[in-house]
């Protein structure tokens, strides 16, 4: 997932069933989450897992995941401005914009 985007879906992946067995034939199938939010950290890497699968089939053993945070494109423009020749050079309020800011990182604008 990119920063400041959606956390995916936390979906299961399953070895071992028997020959005509799926994920469609437990009694009970699983849930899945993941500790991941949409501020977590750029090049954080945030565990997801699985619990509460039930099938008198099986013996179920689970294996944590990971949801890896990608960083953000930022984009950042210098404003334009002008002077005339001799006068002093004046930025203003607003020498920069930024574009893609997450909030609350939306506060660097100050």
């Amino acid at each position: 997932m990119v920063y400041g985007g959606t956390v995916p879906t936390i979906t299961a992946s399953y070895d071992g069933f028997v020959t005509g067995d799926s994920a469609s034939s437990l009694t009970t199938p699983p849930t899945c989450s993941t500790t991941a939010t949409s501020l977590s950290l750029a090049g954080s890497a945030n565990t997801s897992s699985c619990t509460g699968a039930v099938d008198s089939s099986y013996t179920i053993v689970y294996a944590p995941g990971t949801v890896t945070v990608k960083v953000k494109p930022l984009t950042i423009t210098a404003t334009g401005q002008s002077k005339t020749f001799g006068d002093a050079l004046a930025l203003g309020t607003a020498a920069f914009t930024t574009s893609a800011l997450v909030s609350p990182d939306n506060r660097l604008r100050e």
